[in-house]
């Protein structure tokens, strides 16, 4: 996915942790998917510790833009995330938030979106060049 962005920054050694953080955590959350499926658990039995996780992934967060009493701004992190899910193939992951009512699948527009984010440089490595949008 990320080698689709064009004018991004390359791979480096944080990234690639993240990344593999990320594909743990989803390696993980497939097992509860599996575990469902197999009928030796329910969502009910699960709800509880992984809603907020999911609904995180799906939705994201607001934060406070800094310096301004003005509006919350969407962190899009979460964008990242659905186009990860989908690209990669985490269907586990996808179905057990399907199950816990979160919706993580690929809107139309991600791809372009994030494109037109790097090319403002939202999502550069080093946060003294970021430019304003």
């Amino acid at each position: 996915m990320w080698h689709e962005i064009r004018h991004r920054d390359p791979y480096n050694r944080i990234m690639v942790a993240i990344r593999d953080l990320f594909d743990e955590f989803f390696e993980g959350l497939s097992v509860f998917d599996i575990m469902i499926e197999a009928e030796l658990i329910e969502v009910g039995d699960i709800r509880p510790y992984l809603s907020y996780w999911l609904n995180m992934m799906a939705v994201g967060h607001i934060r406070e833009k800094s310096g301004s009493s003005r509006a919350p701004e969407e962190y899009d992190w979460h964008r990242i995330l659905r186009v990860y899910i989908a690209k990669y193939n985490n269907d586990r992951v996808a179905n057990l938030c399907r199950r816990l009512s979160c919706d993580v699948a690929m809107r139309e527009t991600d791809i372009e979106i994030i494109q037109n984010e790097v090319d403002q440089g939202v999502w550069r490595n080093d946060p003294t060049t970021k430019q304003s949008p």
